[in-house]
């Protein structure tokens, strides 16, 4: 789960969405028509149905069914729980991912082809949970909180809660932009959840769902202790900001906090 891997895909992706204004006629926010309609399936309980779309969007070429396999394997939805699966199809999405990036050569190519800077960040965002829940209640996996809250921490970050942009956007140190970014990058894994504006998510609600569900496991490693220290200010925080992304877990989870 190296954070190298994504950098240049995430610079163009969620901190480019949620972080500077959008002129949506030119930004492509379309996640492909069989992950969509996979997608409204699943939300539907329908899960048969969205694994038999996943599995086309992957045959496709889209990375972000791929992903969407993994959940499937990784939760059951539509098909047996494989957790060697989940992990086969995490794994697959950041090989994918990263030879798209290294093909594409710089960030200025990035919106080329079939593969565009939405879709990459949100392939990397279901990736990331997927992988963060497997080593959080060790799945398939070596169990390891610490790494998983970690990762879970970084998706949101990586989302627009972005403690280096508020510094710089409040005008840094003033001196120059050298040094504010130095500086700044000091925040880099400050979270600031005020950032974190529903309606920047409207356009791409699988992004919208997945932050409100990172949002409820972070807030629920505080209020629990998982990988931490129970921190109850902080899991009270999380968790009513994963309300506002319409996260029913959370809702229920706050009633022990009031």
């Amino acid at each position: 789960m190296s954070v190298s891997l994504r950098k240049w895909a995430l610079l163009f992706g969620f901190f480019w969405l949620v972080c500077t204004p959008l002129r949506a006629y030119w930004v492509d926010y379309s996640l492909g028509q069989q992950v969509e309609q996979g997608y409204e399936a699943l939300s539907k309980h329908r899960d048969k149905e969205a694994f038999e779309h996943f599995k086309q969007a992957d045959a496709d070429d889209n990375v972000l069914g791929t992903a969407f396999l993994g959940i499937c394997y990784l939760e059951g939805r539509g098909t047996k729980v494989d957790y060697y699966q989940a992990k086969t199809y995490f794994d697959s999405v950041w090989r994918r991912l990263e030879a798209w990036r290294k093909q594409k050569g710089n960030t200025e190519d990035l919106a080329a082809g079939g593969l565009s800077p939405v879709k990459a960040a949100t392939a990397y965002m279901l990736t990331d949970y997927g992988l963060a829940t497997m080593a959080q209640k060790g799945l398939g996996v070596p169990k390891d909180p610490k790494k998983a809250l970690k990762v879970y921490r970084q998706i949101i970050i990586e989302s627009g809660a972005n403690g280096m942009a508020t510094f710089l956007n409040h005008g840094g140190l003033g001196i120059d932009p050298i040094s504010d970014l130095m500086v700044g990058s000091v925040f880099k894994h400050i979270i600031n959840l005020k950032l974190l504006q529903v309606t920047k998510f409207n356009k791409n609600m699988v992004a919208k769902e997945y932050t409100g569900k990172t949002l409820y496991q972070i807030g629920m490693a505080y209020k629990m202790g998982i990988g931490t220290g129970k921190k109850r200010g902080k899991a009270k925080k999380f968790l009513e900001k994963a309300v506002e992304f319409g996260n029913e877990e959370a809702m229920q989870a706050l009633e022990g906090l009031e």
